[in-house]
């Protein structure tokens, strides 16, 4: 997990700026009163949760096209496909009964 958070940044924003913000974590973690160290891992794991959450958010804004999409085509399928006898109302009673 952690291993994905050097490969996003790498391709989204400059190294500097992540930089900074691991060091902006690593200080609040301290700050806090947390070791150097476990400071650090946990802006590490931090900024590995920001990164998976801005994914998650990505891929579901392109699932929703592809299957909004999906939808429509099958839509139109089927009412291509559709039966010219299923569209009548045929098998209404016309005798002039009414209720």
């Amino acid at each position: 997990m952690l291993r994905l958070v050097p490969t996003a940044t790498r391709l989204v924003v400059p190294v500097s700026s992540s930089l900074e913000r691991v060091n902006a974590l690593t200080l609040a973690f301290a700050s806090k009163g947390m070791a150097s160290a476990g400071a650090h891992a946990s802006a590490l794991a931090t900024l590995d949760g920001i990164v998976n959450q801005q994914s998650a958010v990505l891929s579901f804004a392109d699932t929703f096209w592809a299957v909004g999409a999906l939808v429509l085509v099958c839509l139109r399928w089927c009412s291509y496909s559709a039966s010219p006898h299923a569209t009548r109302r045929s098998h209404c009673r016309t005798d002039g009964l009414s209720s």
